[in-house]
C-alpha cells in the first residue's frame, strides 16, 4: 500500500523547516555574516515569529521593527539570558563584539521581563522559589526538633534532680513535640524535592511567544 501524498499545507511546512535548517546552518558556518543572519531573520519575519526575527536581526542596527525588538527582549527575559550567555545565544564566537543596543536590551527591557515573569526580583536577586521556601521550612523545622530535644533533656534532668514527679510527663510532651517537628521537616523536605524536580523538567520546555515563558531553544 503506497503512502498518502502530502497535503499542500504539510508540504509547505516541510519546505519551511528545511529552509530554516539551511539558513541556521549558514549562520553556524559563518556566524559573522550579516547576510546569513538577515536571511534567517527575514524568514522568521515572513513566518510571523517576531521574537526570532529580532533575535537573528539584532546585530544589524535599525533592521528589526519595534515589535520584533520587544519580542526579542521578552525572549531574552524569559530565557534568563544575560551578558555572559548572549554570545552563545546568538551563535557568536567567544570574542565577538556584542552591539551596545543588545547589551542595553539585556539590562533594560529584558531585565524588566524577568521581573514580570518572576524570574528575579526588583533588586536583581532571584525571588525564592516554592522549592526553596519548602527547603527553608524543612531546615527550620529540623533545627526546631533539635532545639526541642535539648530543652526536653535539660528540663527532665533538672526536674528529676528536685525529685518532682512531673519529669516523666515533661519527657513525654517533649518527645511528642520533637517527633512532630521531625515529621514536619521530612514532609517539607519531600515537598521541596518534588517541586525542584518539577522546576527542572520545566526548564527543558521551548519558549512560546504567546504563552508562559520557559527556556528558549539555543540551537
Amino acid at each position: 500500500m503506497s503512502d498518502l501524498p502530502l497535503s499542500e499545507e504539510d508540504r509547505r511546512r516541510a519546505e519551511t523547516r528545511i529552509q530554516l535548517e539551511i539558513l541556521k546552518a549558514a549562520v553556524r558556518d559563518n556566524p559573522m555574516s550579516e547576510q546569513a543572519r538577515l536571511a534567517l531573520a527575514s524568514a522568521y519575519r515572513e513566518l510571523g515569529m517576531p521574537d526570532q526575527a529580532g533575535r537573528w536581526g539584532a546585530l544589524t542596527e535599525g533592521w528589526a521593527t519595534e515589535v520584533e525588538i520587544d519580542r526579542f527582549a521578552r525572549l531574552l527575559g524569559a530565557s534568563a539570558i544575560g551578558k555572559a550567555e548572549i554570545r552563545s545565544f546568538l551563535l557568536l564566537p567567544s570574542g565577538a563584539n556584542v552591539p551596545a543596543s543588545v547589551t542595553e536590551l539585556i539590562t533594560g527591557p529584558a531585565a524588566d521581563y524577568q521581573v514580570e515573569f518572576g524570574i528575579r526580583g526588583r533588586e536583581g536577586s532571584p525571588p525564592p522559589t516554592a522549592a526553596a521556601r519548602a527547603g527553608g521550612a524543612a531546615a527550620w523545622l529540623a533545627g526546631g526538633a533539635g532545639a526541642l530535644s535539648l530543652v526536653t533533656v535539660l528540663a527532665v534532668y533538672f526536674v528529676a534532680l528536685t525529685g518532682n514527679l512531673l519529669a516523666p510527663l515533661i519527657a513525654r510532651i517533649g518527645g511528642v513535640a520533637v517527633v512532630a517537628f521531625a515529621l514536619a521537616a521530612v514532609a517539607s523536605w519531600a515537598v521541596s524535592r518534588a517541586l525542584d524536580r518539577r522546576r527542572q523538567r520545566g526548564r527543558s520546555a521551548r519558549y512560546v511567544t504567546a504563552g508562559a515563558p520557559a527556556r528558549a531553544d539555543l540551537d
